[in-house]
């Protein structure tokens, strides 16, 4: 009988338990930070062709009893990586000083990312001056570059512009522009070795 109480009792306590066990719960929030460093992103154009084609390269000029050569030429350039082929029309006399077309691609760069101030820029430098074939060289100088946002048209080698995130919708596509100057060509065929670098950073 003794045992028979102790397990009715032992019962009765469990079933009041349940409800009271079954009512208690606990709630805790977590707090999250995320932390987003400097992240540029630049896209660039790795191989770049330039062609001197058209009117202007085979000329008869007759100037009468030496008095010196003149001609204006116009060039194509035709970029590897899917950008557009332009044409590009210099005034330029093939002279002592002469020779020297401006060269623009376009859609030559883009960059996307984030910054800790909010802007961008991508800079732009003539690595390599020289394209040679042996002896013959043409020389590139003056590098410019432009984009979509940038508050300045080729004023200089800087393109500044809002950090535009990191979608590539959004990505800030740019331009660049230098001078090709084929003065002191002597042989035909291709001239290697030239080089322009880009450089993004955080304004």
């Amino acid at each position: 009988m003794i045992k028979f109480l102790k397990i009715v009792a032992i019962s009765i306590m469990m079933v009041l338990a349940t409800p009271w066990q079954a009512a208690n719960a606990a709630t805790g929030a977590t707090s999250i930070s995320v932390t987003i460093p400097d992240i540029i992103i630049l896209h660039y154009v790795s191989s770049l062709s330039i062609t001197f084609t058209g009117a202007g390269l085979d000329t008869q000029d007759d100037e009468g009893a030496a008095t010196g050569f003149s001609g204006a030429f116009a060039a194509t350039v035709a970029a590897v990586g899917g950008l557009t082929t332009g044409t590009l029309d210099s005034d330029t006399a093939f002279d002592t000083t002469g020779g020297i077309a401006t060269v623009t691609v376009s859609d030559a760069w883009a960059v996307r990312g984030v910054t800790s101030t909010g802007d961008i820029r991508v800079s732009g430098t003539i690595s390599d001056a020289s394209a040679n074939n042996v002896a013959s060289i043409v020389t590139l100088s003056n590098i410019l570059l432009d984009s979509a946002n940038d508050a300045t048209s080729f004023a200089d080698a800087n393109s500044d512009f809002t950090a535009p995130g990191m979608a590539k919708p959004n990505a800030e596509l740019g331009d660049v522009r230098f001078d090709v100057d084929i003065s002191a060509v002597t042989l035909t065929g291709a001239h290697t070795t030239g080089e322009y670098t880009l450089t993004a950073a955080a304004l």
